[in-house]
C-alpha cells in the first residue's frame, strides 16, 4: 500500500515440533495478550514452533499485580516470564541460567532445528512481490547471551569468568550463522542481527569480546550472499566505528534523542563512507504524536542528511507504536516518494 522497497521481518513458523509447554493462570487462558506475550519468549529463544498452552493450576494471580507464565522444556528447564496484567505486555523473567553448570542443558534448547522451518510466508512474498528486499532477523551472540544470563549478569562474567563468557560466545556464533545461512538459502535478502545490549557496553569491552565474533559472523553471512545490518537501539553513537570495523553492511536503527543518542548528520560524517545508514525517525515523539505535515518536514529532513553519497535507508528508528496514525504513514511514503536531492 505504501509502495514500499523492503518488507521487514521474514516470517518463519515451525512444521509441529513443540519442545516446550507454556502453563498459564487459569483464570487467563484465554487472553489474546497473555498469549501474544508468550510470543516474547519463543522469539527471545529463536524457537519458530508455537508452545503448548495448559493452565498452571492452584496460583491465585488476583494477589498479584503481575501474571506468571511458566516455562517447561522436556529436559527439565523451567523459567517464569511475568507479565503486567493491565497491559499484558512481559515485564521480565528470572534469570534464565542460574547457574553455568546448567549452560548444557540450555544449549540443547537453543540449538536450532532447521528442519523444522517452514518458509511457506516467505515464498508467498516472493510470488506477490518479486521486487521486494526481504529483511529477517537472527538473534546475535551477545543479545541471545544477555537473554540467557541477564544483563548484569553478563556484564560480570566477562570479569568473573572470561574464559566461560568466551566460549558461550563463540557457541552463539556458530548457531547465528547456523540460521542466517538458512534464511538466506530460502530467499532473505537482508539480515538484521539484532544486539540490543550492545548499546550498554563500552567501546572496548566490545572490541574485547564481541567484535571478534561479529566479524566472523559478517564474513560467514556475506559469504552466503546475504547483508548483515546491525541492530543496536538507544546509545548507539559511541559504537558507529566499532561496527564498521565489524564488517555490517548497515547499521539501524540509529535512534535519535532523547530515545538514544544518535545524530544523523554526525553518523554520515563519521562511518557514512564505510556502511549503509538506516533509521533515525523517532517512532515515539514523531510518528506517533506530530501532525503529518511535521512527520513529513523530519522525513525530508532525514533523507536530506542522509542521501548524499548514498547509504542510507529511510526507515523509522525501531518499532511502530501502536495508535501511530495511518495518515503520518502516508505523509512519510509521501516525503520519500517525492524527494529528490540536491544535485
Amino acid at each position: 500500500e505504501f509502495d514500499t522497497d523492503l518488507i521487514f521481518d521474514t516470517p518463519v513458523l515451525g512444521r509441529g515440533y513443540v519442545p516446550f509447554t507454556v502453563c498459564l493462570a487459569p483464570d487467563y487462558t484465554d487472553r489474546y495478550d497473555l498469549l501474544s506475550a508468550t510470543f516474547v519468549m519463543v522469539a527471545g529463544l529463536w524457537h519458530p514452533w508455537p508452545p503448548h498452552l495448559r493452565p498452571r493450576p492452584g496460583r491465585d494471580t488476583e494477589s498479584d499485580d503481575r501474571i506468571v507464565l511458566v516455562f517447561e522444556w522436556q529436559n527439565g528447564i523451567s523459567c517464569q516470564l511475568y507479565i503486567e496484567k493491565a497491559s499484558g505486555t512481559a515485564s521480565g523473567y528470572e534469570m534464565l541460567v542460574r547457574s553455568t553448570g546448567e549452560w548444557p542443558l540450555w544449549q540443547e534448547i537453543y540449538t536450532p532445528f532447521l528442519q523444522a522451518f517452514d518458509y511457506q510466508y516467505v515464498e508467498q512474498i516472493r510470488q506477490a512481490a518479486p521486487d521486494v528486499a526481504l529483511y529477517g532477523t537472527i538473534i546475535g551472540p551477545l543479545g541471545a547471551f544477555t537473554t540467557f544470563f541477564g544483563i548484569e549478569r553478563s556484564s560480570l562474567l566477562f570479569y568473573d569468568e572470561p574464559a566461560f563468557a568466551e566460549q558461550a560466545l563463540d557457541w552463539l556464533t556458530d548457531v547465528a550463522i547456523e540460521v542466517g545461512r538458512d534464511l538466506i538459502q530460502h530467499g532473505v535478502d537482508f539480515l538484521r542481527v539484532g544486539e540490543a545490549p550492545v548499546s550498554l557496553l563500552s567501546p572496548a569491552l566490545y572490541r574485547q569480546y564481541v567484535l571478534p565474533r561479529h566479524r566472523r559472523l559478517t564474513q560467514a553471512l556475506k559469504q552466503a550472499g546475504g547483508c548483515p545490518i546491525v541492530h543496536s537501539c538507544g546509545r548507539a553513537a559511541p559504537m558507529l566505528e566499532a561496527f564498521a570495523e565489524a564488517g555490517f553492511c548497515g547499521i539501524e536503527p540509529l535512534t535519535p534523542p532523547p530515545l538514544g543518542d544518535v545524530n544523523l548528520a554526525e553518523a554520515k560524517r563519521r562511518v557514512g563512507n564505510r556502511v549503509c545508514l538506516k533509521g533515525n525517525l523517532d517512532p515515539v515523539h514523531l510518528v506517533s504524536i506530530c501532525s503529518p505535515a511535521e512527520v513529513e518536514a523530519q522525513t525530508y529532513r532525514c533523507l536530506e542528511i542522509g542521501s548524499p553519497g548514498s547509504g542510507y535507508i529511510l526507515s523509522i528508528a525501531d518499532c511502530m507504536v501502536p495508535g501511530t496514525p495511518i495518515e503520518n504513514l502516508y505523509a512519510i511514503a509521501q516525503a520519500v516518494h517525492s524527494f529528490r536531492p540536491r544535485s
